[in-house]
């Protein structure tokens, strides 16, 4: 993932890996991304830590299925055939 400054694209992500972008998917670690299907928390903790995913955050593991992610009209349309297929 890049992003864009002063119309240069630079690395998200800074690591110890040397070019992580230019390296073949393999050599990468195995990474993860936020669905937001759900999110626990006590209700005064935002207020304790300024944030509301907290110090501690723990994962699960969802299909493609289950992730969709409604931003445009295509997106619509891939739910309603997702659903089409349990029904």
């Amino acid at each position: 993932m890049w992003y864009k400054k002063n119309n240069r694209l630079y690395p998200l992500i800074k690591n110890k890996l040397n070019e992580a972008y230019n390296m073949p998917r393999q050599k990468l670690p195995i990474t993860f991304w936020q669905t937001g299907n759900f999110e626990f928390f006590r209700i005064n903790y935002k207020d304790n830590v300024k944030s509301i995913s907290g110090k501690k955050i723990m994962g699960l593991c969802v299909s493609e299925d289950e992730s969709i992610d409604i931003d445009k009209k295509s997106d619509l349309k891939n739910l309603v055939n997702t659903i089409d297929k349990f029904f």
